[in-house]
C-alpha cells in the first residue's frame, strides 16, 4: 500500500489529451439532444397556442351567432363578418382577428366566412400561421354553424 502511495509517476500529456476530448463529445453529444428536445418542446408549445386562439374565436363566433340568430353581412374579400352589432375582421398585416376592436386570435394565416342562405348555414375557415421553426405545420380549421329561426 504505501509503494503506491509513494508512486509519483502522475498522467501523461496524451492521457489528459484523450480524457478532454472523450469528455467534450460526451458533452456535445448531451447538449445537441437537449437542444433538439427543448426546441420541439417550444415548437409544440406554440402549434398548442395556435389552435387555441383558433377555437377561441370559433367559440366567440358560435356564441355570438347564437346569441343574436342571424348573419348580416359576410364579405369573403375583406374576410369580415357582421353578427348583430359585432363585426368580426380579419386583418392580414398583423396576422389577427378582431372581434370589434378586441384582439381574439393571433397568427392567423387567413379567415373565410362564407354564408349559404338557402341553407342558413354559416361556414368558418381560419388557417393558423406557420412560425420560423414550424415549416409546414400551419393547420386550416372548418366549423359550419346553422342558423336557428
Amino acid at each position: 500500500m504505501q509503494q503506491w502511495l509513494k508512486n509519483e509517476r502522475g498522467v501523461t500529456l496524451i492521457e489528459v489529451i484523450v480524457a478532454f476530448a472523450l469528455l467534450t463529445m460526451i458533452l456535445l453529444l448531451i447538449s445537441n439532444v437537449h437542444l433538439s428536445g427543448q426546441r420541439q418542446f417550444t415548437d409544440q408549445t406554440n402549434q398548442i397556442d395556435g389552435q387555441a386562439n383558433v377555437r377561441l374565436a370559433f367559440k366567440w363566433m358560435t356564441s355570438d351567432v347564437r346569441k343574436q340568430g342571424n348573419v348580416h353581412d359576410v364579405n369573403e374579400v375583406q374576410s369580415s363578418l357582421k353578427i348583430g352589432t359585432i363585426t368580426y375582421t380579419f386583418s392580414k398585416a398583423d396576422k389577427t382577428i378582431r372581434r370589434d376592436d378586441a384582439v381574439i386570435a393571433e397568427n392567423i394565416e387567413s379567415f373565410t366566412p362564407e354564408y349559404d342562405e338557402a341553407q342558413e348555414k354559416l361556414t368558418l375557415t381560419i388557417k393558423s400561421a406557420e412560425t420560423p421553426h414550424q415549416k409546414d405545420l400551419s393547420k386550416e380549421f372548418k366549423t359550419v354553424i346553422y342558423i336557428r329561426k
